[in-house]
């Protein structure tokens, strides 16, 4: 590494304790590796959460990536109080010049925490040939951990949004289901725009027994939430029906159904509305499309378990949306799940994560 970049990864440091009062070093480890320093004091093993406690100013370490074999490491993870975002090579990390600074000195016994997590990917060999590199879970649980992962609730009202707006488009006739009902009827629905920062267009189709004031309020807070899942779900969904009642919510291949009372009397109030609405695009990305993949049926039977009991009732429909939501926790939001949360996932579906590291690589 230049001496440039070393340098600014120290004032990084530096200025992280300063702003955020922070000396705290948490590293998350997730499937396919490790991660050490070149000194050997510090090492995190594969599926693990350690912490390091920078407490003096003479804190030196670079730390690297070790990946296991059939995974390459992809770079260091980009997140909120994260080190080394975006960069692939040794994350260099200093407290020295600190002494004299009495400002930086005084916060080195603080608690708050910033991260450091490698990213992990498997080789286009190891999915080239997944058959091979599938195996028999022998840490298989007895019984699912969860009800269902939308109990997970990772995501809520403060993470951002790609949604950029949302504009009423007037009135249109629409063919329109009510699960609540079991009918389609065709409405002349009130009809708003939504546009996401990928350039990504979704129609939102508002049953007109709403008020067009309420109508506005239901499509801006949907799509909203809808913005704030994964990109790849995001353009799985071309169109959101929403409607009054306690229907729930449901996918039809391209759309998202929501039930008013549904979405803002059970979901909404327990902090599921984000969770719910990354279930249904998933339907909406996978179904008829990936339920009877080959691969996908063989890492089910080899993980011998299901991540929920929801998947485990309804497996042959309801598996890669319970999945979905705990693959993305493993990979997008480990340090926002409880560590034994986290353990019982890779411990119930190893086999169904590699089978979407290689299906998504980007995610990772």
């Amino acid at each position: 590494m230049h001496s440039s970049q070393v340098f600014i990864r120290y004032l990084f440091l530096a200025a992280l304790c300063l702003f955020l009062a922070a000396c705290r070093i948490e590293i998350n480890s997730p499937i396919g590796g490790s991660v050490k320093t070149v000194s050997d004091r510090y090492s995190c093993d594969e599926n693990n959460r350690c912490t390091i406690d920078v407490v003096d100013t003479l804190f030196t370490e670079d730390f690297y990536a070790k990946p296991f074999s059939g995974y390459e490491f992809a770079g260091w993870k980009q997140q909120y109080r994260g080190f080394c975002g975006g960069y692939g090579g040794n994350c260099s990390l200093s407290t020295v010049g600190f002494d004299g600074w009495e400002v930086l000195t005084s916060v080195l016994d603080s608690d708050e925490v910033f991260y450091l997590t490698p990213r992990f990917q498997p080789t286009e060999e190891t999915c080239g040939n997944l058959e091979s590199n599938f195996g028999i879970n022998p840490s298989a649980p007895d019984s699912p951990s969860l009800e269902s992962t939308i109990t997970l609730d990772i995501l809520t009202k403060d993470d951002p949004t790609s949604l950029v707006s949302v504009e009423y488009r007037g009135r249109g006739v629409r063919s329109m289901y009510n699960r609540e009902t079991n009918t389609t009827t065709n409405e002349n629905a009130r009809l708003f725009e939504a546009i996401f920062e990928s350039g990504k267009t979704i129609e939102l189709q508002v049953n007109p027994d709403f008020s067009q004031r309420i109508a506005l309020e239901f499509a801006g807070s949907y799509a909203e939430s809808l913005g704030r899942i994964p990109d790849f779900l995001i353009q799985a969904v071309d169109v959101i029906l929403i409607q009054p009642g306690d229907g729930g919510l449901a996918a039809i291949p391209g759309n998202i159904l929501i039930h008013t009372q549904s979405a803002e009397e059970i979901f909404a109030p327990l902090g599921y509305i984000e969770e719910a609405i990354l279930h249904e695009a998933t339907h909406s990305l996978m179904n008829n499309v990936y339920d009877a993949d080959p691969d996908w049926l063989m890492a089910q039977q080899l993980d011998m378990s299901f991540i929920s009991g929801y998947a485990a009732d309804f497996p042959t429909t309801e598996d890669h949306a319970e999945s979905m939501m705990a693959y993305l926790t493993v990979r997008l939001w480990q340090e926002r799940v409880d560590p034994e949360v986290y353990q019982q996932i890779v411990d119930s579906i190893p086999n169904r994560i590699l089978f979407y590291d290689c299906l998504l690589p980007s995610i990772n």
